[in-house]
């Protein structure tokens, strides 16, 4: 078995599609009971003037969620713009 990891943290750009790669590669790297952090939950495309959906990193970390749903839970608040996810099954 490779390796795991107890936390990750997902910063990559916000591009939805590197975004939502970043997040299912490292889902397969994270033990259970690990944490996932990712950055820039809340970033808004409005404030810094991008039109293209697509450019908003929210859409894969929510699509990611929704998909995992019975292997994650959310920890609560997003300090610093982030989103804690905590592994609970493989």
């Amino acid at each position: 078995m490779g390796s795991s990891f107890g936390l990750i943290y997902v910063d990559s750009s916000r591009e939805a599609p590197d975004v939502l790669v970043n997040l299912v590669l490292s889902f397969g790297l994270c033990r259970i009971a690990g944490l996932i952090i990712c950055d820039d939950y809340l970033w808004s495309l409005q404030r810094h003037g991008a039109e293209d959906v697509v450019a908003d990193p929210r859409i894969a970390i929510d699509a990611f969620k929704t998909i995992n749903r019975r292997r994650l839970r959310i920890l609560p608040g997003h300090p610093l713009q982030q989103l804690y996810l905590l592994k609970t099954a493989q």
